[in-house]
């Protein structure tokens, strides 16, 4: 739309444009590029709004009003007034839908509207504008301006369900952002990244291991090449570990197969991975040789649902890591990661500190084990 939009004004010249609208507007409108001519954007703001706003007092017709709407929003965020900007982000798309613009231009028009609801904490706005982004973008024929468009657009959508805790919302989505993201052959990101976690958490949510473990470990090379650090990286680290550590030793042959095969793994797979899979298979002490017994869980107490988390129907899910002592006792839990954040993590770890485990073992003597990974889901019943 930014693109038409400044065609247009270079092929007809602010002058000659202005001279086609209705002199209360015009007036703004000159002003408008008079500002802009000067670098003066603090201006060009004011009057592209007061443009746009007079236009709709006078009922200028629908295309005519996109384009002063469409200047009014990209100016009010150079000016970080994102209200302003929603506004008349939401009113471009309304106009562009009326005068039957383009789908590029309207589901382009819709994605901004989406992405400034979140800025502006419209919570409630962003699906729905969002899904009118991916409606419109989906009838447009494949291009790369529409697949990087539609991208984006899923991408809102997958990061809004993330983020209010709807872990089916942005497992769906997710999903969909990433396919559209191996179409557009765009390096790795934090988007991309986040994209295969939420499909992953959302399998080691519902015990499909195999998927589990291939999305996460997808995530976490992701954000490797992406260069991520701190805690998403710990993250993203976190659940490899943890969805591998599920899976069986020929379960992690196959898993380390599908890696190699799609590209997310360092080094290729070679032979049958069986040099691979020894390595993986770590233990929890490398300097110790001798018969090594891992931990086995005896008494998992389950965590309390907290009482408000039950009056507002959130569910979640809590990675968690710590470890066993030589008597059995868990130490030192830690949440890795939780969804969503600041509601379950007490819970949890109040929970695990409850549990009883046999201890690891290395030549039948009790040793200490560190780094138990697992996970804790939180679901209402109805």
């Amino acid at each position: 739309m930014r693109n038409f939009i400044m065609f247009l004004s270079l092929f007809l010249g602010g002058q000659a444009f202005a001279q086609e609208l209705p002199p209360a507007v015009a007036e703004h409108y000159l002003a408008f590029e008079a500002a802009i001519g000067v670098g003066r954007a603090d201006e060009a703001a004011i009057a592209a709004e007061a443009a746009w706003e007079e236009g709709e007092r006078i009922e200028l017709d629908a295309a005519t009003l996109a384009m002063l709407a469409d200047n009014a929003a990209h100016y009010a965020i150079i000016m970080r007034d994102f209200d302003t900007a929603l506004r008349a982000q939401v009113r471009t798309a309304q106009l562009l839908e009326q005068s039957n613009g383009a789908l590029l231009d309207q589901g382009s028009s819709w994605r901004r509207a989406a992405e400034l609801a979140n800025l502006t904490g419209q919570e409630r706005r962003v699906q729905s504008y969002a899904d009118n982004a991916v409606s419109r973008l989906e009838r447009v024929e494949p291009s790369a301006e529409r697949d990087n468009e539609l991208l984006r657009a899923l991408g809102v959508s997958a990061h809004h369900a993330w983020r209010t805790g709807s872990l089916n919302g942005a497992s769906r989505y997710g999903r969909r952002a990433f396919e559209a993201f191996e179409r557009s052959q765009l390096p790795p990101s934090a988007d991309s990244a986040m994209f295969a976690l939420y499909v992953g958490v959302k399998h080691a949510n519902d015990r499909n291991d195999d998927e589990a473990a291939y999305w996460l470990a997808a995530a976490h090379f992701l954000g490797r090449r992406a260069e991520l650090e701190g805690d998403t990286l710990a993250w993203l680290e976190g659940w490899d570990l943890y969805a591998r550590g599920e899976l069986l030793r020929h379960e992690r042959r196959s898993l380390l197969l599908r890696l190699s095969e799609a590209g997310y793994i360092d080094a290729p797979c070679f032979s049958d991975c069986e040099q691979e899979v020894d390595a993986e298979m770590f233990a929890w002490s490398q300097a110790d040789q001798g018969e090594r017994i891992d931990t086995v869980a005896l008494n998992r107490v389950p965590p309390e649902y907290p009482f408000e988390a039950v009056r507002r129907g959130i569910q979640g899910t809590v990675l968690l890591r710590f470890d066993v002592d030589e008597n059995g006792d868990v130490q030192n839990p830690e949440v890795v990661f939780s969804i969503p954040s600041s509601i379950f993590e007490q819970s949890a770890i109040d929970a695990v500190l409850r549990w009883e485990y046999e201890p690891a073992s290395l030549d039948g003597e009790p040793v200490y084990r560190e780094g138990v990974m697992t996970t804790l889901q939180y679901q209402l019943a109805n």
